[in-house]
């Protein structure tokens, strides 16, 4: 409890903006993947975009970016990222 109260400033100015600048940088990631042809990254910033959403209650956006990144984990063969967004769908 003593660290909190130590932090609190901290925690007040960067709470409110982490989810968003988070955002900023998976975008980013995705799209330097998909500059690079990098499909492992594109899928793997597609599911992490989706939990994300899907962790601020935007469950359409969550569902647009699994998709994708779903469809492109079957097709290059991983199985793990697709259990991965299989999980967060059924949550």
């Amino acid at each position: 409890m003593a660290v909190m109260l130590r932090n609190f400033w901290f925690l007040v100015r960067t709470l409110p903006v982490a989810s968003r600048r988070a955002q900023n940088h998976l975008e980013a990631a995705l799209e330097w993947g998909r500059a690079h042809d990098g499909t492992a990254i594109i899928a793997t910033n597609l599911a992490n975009l989706g939990l994300l959403h899907q962790s601020k209650k935007r469950a359409d956006q969550a569902k647009v970016y699994f998709a994708e990144a779903r469809e492109i984990a079957e097709a290059n063969d991983m199985p793990e990222l697709v259990k991965k967004i299989d999980a967060a769908l059924s949550d």
